[in-house]
Formats: structure tokens, C-alpha cells, sequence
């Protein structure tokens, strides 16, 4: 008995834990299905060249660092390589974007700032689509709460399974439900995999 309870306990917190990231990713997700019922403003974009003064080198990490620092950007880095070997630079925040340019000799930058007025839909919008834990601790706690979110889902699945087995004469039925559960995504998987 002490067993069943203590797996009840366990299943009832991980279903807590799910039912509030689920109610957001809901509640979100409906006002982005319904994006008509919202005027969305438009990103206004400003360009610049700027010759910069100081090299400050190769390492892509450093030189994000120094250019968040020079040009005062807040939000999420990234940053990528093109094909003719120019560095990117995205810092993204919301409501605000700016992408860097930084050609191979460095000796200026092509600054590209996008931004959006702050509204309801562009916050829900933010909130639906957030990843990842670089951009600062808001982001970090964000992503932890993911991530605890997606153990809770298996946390969940595993002491509910525990629970039927321990009665699964009185609900025999519960195998079907199962089977269902395991074989629907399954279908998907591979009805995509085949017409892909």
C-alpha cells in the first residue's frame, strides 16, 4: 500500500507539472491559430554600415561578446558563417532583432535592426516559440522549465502504467489503451516516413 501511494503522489505531481506547461503551450497556441483576430505590427528594419576601431579577432563567441558590448544589445546570440566566410551575428529579443554582418577583414560591420511594437499577440507569440537556454537567465529558467515539463511526461507515463499493472485484472481493458497509445505515434512516424 505504501508503494501505491507513493506512486500516486509521484503521478499526481508530474500531471500538475504537465497540466501548467500544457495549459500555456494552449492557451498560446489558440491565439496563434487565430493571428486574424489580432493587428500584428509590421518589423521596421534600419541599416547601417560602421567602421570599427578595434579587431577584436576571430573566436565567433568572443567577438559576439564584444559586439553585445559595443553596440549595448541585449536578448539571444547566435551566430553562423556564410559561404563567402562573412560572420553573422543575431542578437534577438523580444520585440527587437538585430543582425550583424562582419566581413573577413573585419575592418567594418553591416548592422541590420529590426523592430516590432510590443503587443499581446507579439508576447503570446514570443512565449509559444521560446527556446533554448542562451540569452540570459529569463531564457534559462524558461528552458528549465521545459525540460522539467518533458520529464514529468514520462515520469507520468511510466507510474501510470506501475499503478494499472498492480490492478490490471479488475481493468484489463487498460492493455488496450496502451497498445493505442504506443501504436498511434508509431503510425505517424511512419505514414511520414513513407510519404516524405
Amino acid at each position: 500500500m505504501k508503494f501505491n501511494k507513493l506512486i500516486r503522489k509521484i503521478h499526481l505531481g508530474a500531471s500538475m507539472i504537465i497540466f501548467a506547461f500544457m495549459f500555456m503551450y494552449v492557451f498560446t497556441g489558440f491565439f496563434m491559430v487565430n493571428r486574424t483576430l489580432f493587428d500584428i505590427p509590421e518589423f521596421t528594419d534600419t541599416y547601417d554600415t560602421i567602421t570599427l576601431g578595434l579587431k577584436p579577432g576571430t573566436d565567433p563567441s568572443a567577438y559576439a561578446k564584444f559586439l553585445e558590448d559595443e553596440f549595448d544589445l541585449k536578448g539571444r546570440r547566435e551566430y553562423r558563417q556564410d559561404w563567402k566566410k562573412n560572420w553573422i551575428f543575431g542578437f534577438y529579443y523580444p520585440g527587437e532583432n538585430t543582425v550583424i554582418t562582419v566581413p573577413p577583414d573585419q575592418d567594418s560591420v553591416f548592422v541590420k535592426v529590426s523592430k516590432q511594437e510590443r503587443t499581446f499577440y507579439t508576447v503570446i507569440h514570443q512565449m509559444h516559440v521560446l527556446r533554448g537556454f542562451k540569452g540570459g537567465w529569463p531564457y534559462t529558467v524558461w528552458a528549465v522549465f521545459y525540460d522539467t515539463a518533458f520529464v514529468a511526461m514520462f515520469i507520468f507515463a511510466i507510474t501510470g502504467i506501475l499503478l494499472w499493472w498492480r490492478t490490471r485484472r479488475r481493468y484489463k481493458y487498460g492493455g488496450w489503451f496502451l497498445a493505442f497509445g504506443i501504436a498511434l505515434p508509431l503510425f505517424f512516424m511512419l505514414l511520414y516516413t513513407w510519404t516524405k
